[in-house]
């Protein structure tokens, strides 16, 4: 046989295999539209994976290839080619996907999260063009377009780079976790800013909060980890896998909560293992749907489940607050500045003049009774000498004295409470003041220092360095 003839076998054997693979794609997607429509289901549909398919398309990006989302919209399953407007549906003879939309342009939305609203289909976000955006936009099924829908600020959006979405359905809100990005029209005096925000957008009224929140870093650290598609978005909140450990996000109360055990056993094994699931809430289930053998297993999760942890997601305080500051005030600050600059060094020379006339009139006091200049001792009275005494003694034993201890040893143990405190305090006094003159120095010889078991009482003790030249 020629090589021409292998060649068309090779040909014929590809586009039957494609036809099957088609074939089978298209199985997975009615099977799952059938279940849905079974349910009677309305809500969120996610892949375990960002790039989880179950339809094959004859056109989806013109340059690459596309994820898919899927959404049941107007009582069907839909999908919609990530990174355009692009939106196919089953034809009822079920030969294959026709688009309904009427779009022309792609490429300005990757990462886009879309979703159903009132039997409405809206997209919220996206990266395309070098920039990140936060459009939301409505599909008119009428002419088949998408329309820009103002809001009164602008969130730079996409699920697969900046952030992670919960759809509030009964509530009518889309909580977002986000970080800022550096836009590529920005030069390098961009500021990356580290924080990571939580917003909300209201759906009844398309805005977002006034001012975004500061996400709770002490349990979610980094936000790479939720940009996985394989959540849940539960009427009590978002459920979804991070970093290996099963989470929930309770938005609408601002708290995590955490799951019993057994249920967060089952719903852990199901996430990160398995096959490549469909993932759908059906009232109080979790439903985990297997497009290759069109079964569903599903796991009961109620409030029951659900265990308060007391931990905030987010800080309810405002991150910017603009305060309107006179032109007056950072005069009048500048001002006060340099007031108590010069008032502190006024204090201070006082303080300075008043320490060496202090010291000039004790070394003249004392000048008056020493009289031997090389004994120190020889200067102090019986009493002094007694008190001195006991000091040193106990310096040599590196013990503290007591007040008691003075007392005893200069004869006033038993004299009222204010006459000791008055004569303790002289004898000390005068003996620090004619080491000075004895010495030459500006140093007290006995010090002072609180007792540990009660910081109102004092004790005392010789500064070791002149111990050796009193005795």
């Amino acid at each position: 046989m020629s090589l021409h003839y292998y060649k068309k076998v090779l040909l014929l054997f590809g586009i039957a295999l494609n036809i099957a693979i088609v074939s089978l794609s298209q199985q997975s997607f009615d099977s799952l539209n059938s279940y849905l429509s079974s349910l009677n289901f309305r809500g969120p549909i996610n892949g375990r994976y960002y790039s989880t398919k179950i339809a094959s398309l004859k056109e989806e990006l013109s340059c690459e290839a596309s994820n898919h989302n899927y959404l049941w919209y107007k009582h069907s399953l839909i999908v919609q080619i990530d990174g355009s407007g692009k939106i196919y549906k089953m034809d009822s003879s079920k030969a294959g996907f026709n688009r309904i939309d009427n779009t022309c342009y792609e490429g300005y939305n990757f990462g886009a999260f879309t979703f159903v609203k009132n039997d409405s289909l809206f997209s919220l976000g996206g990266y395309g063009f070098w920039m990140f955006n936060g459009m939301l936009r409505w599909f008119d099924s009428q002419n088949g377009q998408w329309y820009v829908i103002p809001t009164n600020k602008e969130i730079p959006l996409m699920r697969t780079a900046t952030s992670t979405f919960y759809y509030d359905e009964k509530g009518k809100h889309i909580y977002v976790i986000y970080q800022n990005l550096k836009q590529l029209n920005q030069d390098e005096t961009f500021k990356l800013d580290p924080n990571f925000y939580v917003q909300c957008l209201d759906l009844k009224s398309n805005k977002w909060w006034d001012e975004s929140k500061i996400l709770n870093s002490s349990k979610i650290k980094s936000i790479s980890p939720l940009y996985i598609s394989g959540v849940f978005h539960t009427q009590y909140g978002l459920l979804t896998i991070y970093n290996d450990e099963v989470i929930f996000l309770d938005f609408n109360n601002n708290c995590f909560l955490d799951i019993t055990s057994e249920t967060k056993s089952k719903i852990y094994n199901k996430l990160v293992a398995g096959p490549d699931w469909m993932l759908f809430v059906k009232e109080n289930y979790l439903i985990f749907y297997n497009p290759k053998n069109y079964k569903a297993d599903s796991i009961y999760l109620d409030q029951k489940n659900l265990l308060p942890t007391g931990i905030k997601i987010f800080s309810n305080d405002d991150i910017h607050k603009t305060i309107n500051i006179p032109t007056w005030v950072p005069f009048i600050l500048i001002l006060t500045l340099i007031f108590l600059l010069i008032f502190t060094v006024f204090l201070l020379r006082r303080k300075s003049i008043q320490k060496v006339n202090l010291y000039t009139d004790n070394k003249n006091q004392a000048e008056l009774i020493i009289t031997n200049s090389k004994s120190f001792k020889e200067n102090l009275t019986i009493s002094e000498s007694l008190l001195l005494n006991l000091l040193i003694e106990n310096a040599e034993k590196d013990s503290m004295t007591s007040i008691n201890s003075i007392n005893h040893s200069i004869g006033i143990a038993n004299k009222p409470l204010k006459i000791q405190n008055n004569i303790r305090a002289a004898a000390i006094q005068m003996i620090n003041k004619k080491f000075m003159v004895y010495s030459g120095c500006n140093d007290e010889l006995i010090q002072k220092d609180r007792t540990e078991f009660d910081k109102r009482i004092f004790e005392y003790f010789l500064q070791k360095k002149y111990i050796s030249k009193i005795k």
